[in-house]
């Protein structure tokens, strides 16, 4: 490669604002193989990047920053990040390149040679060369990204520059308006809160402005504003002013936007900062949920009270000093008010007064009991006094919504007993309802109702739950008699019970497991593994500690296995569907255990394997129908000895499950030569075997899976060999070239990410480029058309598992290849070649044959696509050529304009 062509060649790109992606890539797969440096590339960079004009020395930059945005991290050696660091440091100084450093900064702080000194030149060069505000919004983002970076990966920079840090990210952000640069800077201030004291630079980065708006509409932004202003207990001064007054806004977005942001800040606030406040906010939600103009600003002012309340009315042992008198709380803004309202001859908006007193009873079990302590002997003493209907009533509703606010109710458990208990009435009351009414109303509501308020118990007291409802609800499933709905309803109100409480998981799934092996009716087996499943996956999926997921393990994994090989010993076949449940569980607990108990339990796994099933050939049946639970765990011996029983066995689940077996030892081996002499061993032995030629084509599929993922070259070895097997127009040439997808494609177990395959970056690219040429030369040197076809298949099968961007690098090669698979129309084809023949220099063919040969050539591209008549357009134009050069002006003139036609044939 001529580096310095390509290197002007892309510099006049730039220029003319070209596609320079060609130059790009070209550029960074020689870096990348080593046939060329990144010295090289900036010695022919030279020139540019050191020039007198500014244009040039942009554009030099920009061909620098982009290709170290494409390499690799292996391509970049540790001294040249070194010296690109200290380079773009000072190229910052430099206006008119800074778009393009900036992007190459980005590119070095992803190396692992970058170092948290360089984070700090880095950084500090930004703030002392470059003025972000005075550049375009794509050049203030990337600035901005630059420093969430910096934040993210490399704190202890950020705390070495410390105050210099806060002062220049206030500086870059002053004037920002745009939202796309205000989204990432928001996103930075409470990283740097949690870096750097700010305390002393509170006002500058908290800079209120009358007259700004204060909603922003997006709602991320919104988000990201509310997070920023809730970041610091120093900004609570500040922002608690303004805020209580902005509730006072006609915009309803504006006093959501308000509520909300004071609900935020009320958890980091320092709560004398409130009390000053507190009587204008009382006073401003009261009327909100009076008016109820709006029911989202109603939520949000009464969750606002519920947030304030809590930080600002505690225990007298943990409050902090504050400016209210001694005899008073500050729930008294709203007890007063209430206390009116209730002794009032007509109580008026009973519904509101009661939303309020019950935001102020759920904000902690301390004002729970002061607002219960000062309101129900107002409510007991009047309803005690009046005889009216109406007022009796009101009390009720009032009373309704102060009694439920209690520490294990946060989802109306109380509303849930009420609606069971009525359901019940109803079924008791004699001739009221007909014994199908009464099912229809008991079977389905009852079962929800009590669902519901048993994981809402469950959450505050998991122990009364364990000790006595559990117990009942697995007695009940071993009931001789019990139907299947029951068991089923059962099953998810044990479930919806352990993904609600943590607490009480082991225990669930533990009892499960015991009922599976000890009680349980066959018909029930699958429905109950399938519920401990999703319970570990949802267990799992929330993060759980190290020690719950061993006692899962240690609950399910070899209690249900032993079990399993128990009724395997006792001759009775054990479902499919149970077993893939169970390896399911196996592959989630697995993936998830310590280094150390993910060998004792393979050790363990193949101990089984062999005790069981010693020579899988000769296994009986039922230990066939075990054999899945192997493929989900990786056992590193004996791939050989797997093989072979592949090869030689006429079960599809035991054959699939060793190559699955063989395939995740074989990917997951991390030394090369262990791994050829593994993936040897298997071959021999299965060569050496006397088996049937399927199974050995599954197997090379299944190796080549194996190392292509991991970018082995053996694995190409495999690929040449199916391509062998279609030269060599064998039976099973269709089944290589299907196989392709296994190489490729996904799979639910073997060699996958979830089961921690390994995939190197870009190995289907290599692929790819390896492979397309080969399959391309043997497609043209094949001569039947069952060859073609099956490489067309293989062709199909790779295309269809590529990325886009890969596929448009090769298009050209490719798109020939398909276009000969559509097959023209015979008749138009030998009606071509007939009207060549007449072209033919002899005494038959005179200059008018000739000439009107040359014209209805000359239509034929006009009737015809390109696919029915791809195969011949090579031979025409070969022919046309000589035509070219007859002796005739006449002919000659017309052979040009049908070589022209069909030189352009196709082209759009």
């Amino acid at each position: 490669m001529d580096l310095q062509r390509v290197v002007d060649a892309y510099v006049i790109g730039i220029g003319e604002s070209q596609d320079n992606t060609e130059l790009l890539n070209k550029l960074v797969t020689h870096i990348s193989a080593g046939d060329t440096s990144l010295l090289e590339l900036v010695q022919a960079l030279g020139d540019h990047l050191a020039s007198d004009e500014a244009t040039r020395r942009s554009r030099g930059t920009h061909i620098l920053s982009d290709v170290l945005g494409e390499l690799p991290a292996a391509a970049v050696p540790a001294r040249a990040t070194t010296m690109l660091t200290q380079f773009f440091c000072a190229r910052l100084g430099d206006a008119t390149c800074v778009p393009q450093t900036l992007r190459a900064l980005m590119a070095l702080l992803r190396l692992p040679a970058f170092t948290s000194q360089y984070a700090i030149d880095v950084v500090s060069a930004l703030f002392k060369e470059v003025h972000v505000q005075s550049f375009q919004q794509s050049t203030r983002s990337t600035a901005y990204s630059l420093l969430q970076t910096v934040v993210d990966g490399y704190p202890k920079a950020v705390q070495s520059i410390g105050d210099d840090f806060v002062l220049g990210f206030a500086q870059a952000l002053d004037g920002e308006k745009d939202p796309r640069s205000l989204m990432v800077a928001f996103e930075l201030v409470p990283r740097i809160i949690e870096l750097v004291d700010i305390e002393k630079y509170a006002e500058d980065l908290f800079d209120n402005r009358d007259g700004d708006p204060s909603a922003i509409s997006p709602e991320a932004l919104k988000r990201a504003l509310r997070a920023c202003i809730a970041g610091s207990p120093y900004f609570g001064e500040l922002a608690v002013k303004p805020l209580v007054s902005k509730t006072t806004a006609t915009s309803v977005s504006a006093k959501i936007d308000a509520y909300e942001t004071l609900a935020a800040g009320a958890r980091v606030y320092e709560p004398s900062v409130f009390l000053p406040r507190m009587e204008a906010l009382v006073d401003q939600i009261r009327e909100e949920v009076f008016m109820a103009a709006d029911e989202d600003v109603v939520r949000a002012a009464l969750g606002t009270l519920e947030a304030v309340y809590a930080v600002i009315s505690v225990p007298p042992a943990s409050a902090k000093p504050c400016a209210m008198e001694e005899d008073a709380t500050p729930l008294d803004y709203i007890l007063k008010e209430a206390s009116i309202q209730l002794t009032a001859d007509e109580i008026k908006n009973p519904e509101e007064v009661g939303r309020i007193l019950r935001a102020a009873a759920k904000s902690s079990s301390y004002n729970c009991a002061i607002v219960t302590d000062a309101i129900l002997p107002v409510i007991a003493e009047r309803l005690s006094s009046t005889e009216v209907l109406t007022v009796r009533r009101q009390l009720i509703d009032v009373l309704n919504h102060v009694l439920p606010p209690v520490p294990l109710d946060k989802e109306y458990s109380v509303l849930h007993m009420v609606r069971l208990k009525g359901i019940t009435l109803l079924v008791l009351l004699p001739g009221l309802l007909t014994d199908n009414e009464a099912a229809v109303a008991l079977t389905p509501n009852v079962n929800k109702e009590a669902t519901h308020l048993l994981v809402q118990l469950s959450l505050a007291r998991h122990e009364l739950v364990s000790k006595v409802v559990l117990p009942k609800l697995i007695e009940a499933l071993t009931a001789d008699t019990v139907a299947a709905s029951k068991v089923a309803r059962l099953l998810d109100v044990l479930g919806a019970v352990a993904v609600a409480s943590r607490s009480l998981v082991a225990t669930i799934v533990t009892s499960i497991c015991e009922v599976l092996i000890t009680g349980l009716q066959p018909a029930f087996r699958v429905a109950a593994m399938t519920t401990v499943r999703k319970i570990i996956d949802a267990t799992l999926a929330a993060k759980s500690d190290p020690e719950l997921v061993t006692h899962l393990a240690a609950s399910v994994m070899q209690p249900v296995a032993q079990w399993m090989l128990q009724l395997v010993g006792q001759q009775e076949s054990v479902p499919l569907p149970l077993v893939v449940e169970f390896a399911k569980c196996e592959v989630a607990l697995f993936s998830n255990l310590d280094a150390a108990a993910q060998e004792k339990t393979g050790e363990y796994w193949f101990d089984t394997y062999r005790s069981v099933i010693v020579d899988a050939s000769n296994a009986q049946a039922e230990a066939k129908s075990l054999l899945p639970l192997w493929r989900f765990l990786i056992v590193a011996a004996f791939l050989g000895d797997l093989s072979h029983a592949a090869l030689a066995t006429e079960n599809a689940i035991q054959r699939d499950a060793c190559f699955e077996i063989i395939s995740s030892v074989v990917n997951k081996t991390k030394d090369a030569k262990v791994r050829a002499q593994l993936v040897q061993t298997v071959l021999d032995k299965a060569v050496s075997a006397d088996s049937p030629a399927d199974p050995l084509v599954l197997l090379h599929q299944w190796i080549a899976r194996a190392l292509v993922t991991c970018n082995d070259r053996l694995g190409y070895d495999s690929v040449r060999w199916l391509f062998g097997l279609i030269d060599a127009k064998s039976e099973l040439s269709t089944q290589a070239a299907e196989g392709f997808s296994v190489i490729l494609g996904d799979h639910d177990w073997s060699v996958t990410k979830p089961t921690h395959g390994v995939f190197r970056l870009l190995f289907k690219q290599r692929f790819y480029a390896t492979v397309l040429p080969e399959i391309t030369a043997r497609f043209n040197a094949a001569t039947d058309d069952v060859t073609k076809a099956a490489f067309l298949v293989v062709l199909t099968n790779v295309i269809r598992h590529m990325p886009k961007s890969v596929l448009m690098n090769g298009i050209e090669t490719v798109v020939p290849l398909l276009l000969s698979a559509v097959r023209p129309d015979p008749r138009r084809a030998e009606l071509c070649l007939w009207m060549l023949d007449a072209l033919q220099k002899s005494e038959a063919n005179t200059v008018d044959v000739r000439r009107a040969a040359l014209e209805t050539l000359a239509l034929v591209p006009e009737k015809y696509d390109i696919g029915v008549l791809h195969s011949v357009r090579h031979t025409i134009l070969k022919v046309l050529t000589k035509t070219r050069d007859d002796h005739k002006r006449l002919v000659r003139l017309d052979a040009v304009r049908g070589y022209n036609k069909w030189l352009n044939f196709g082209d759009v």
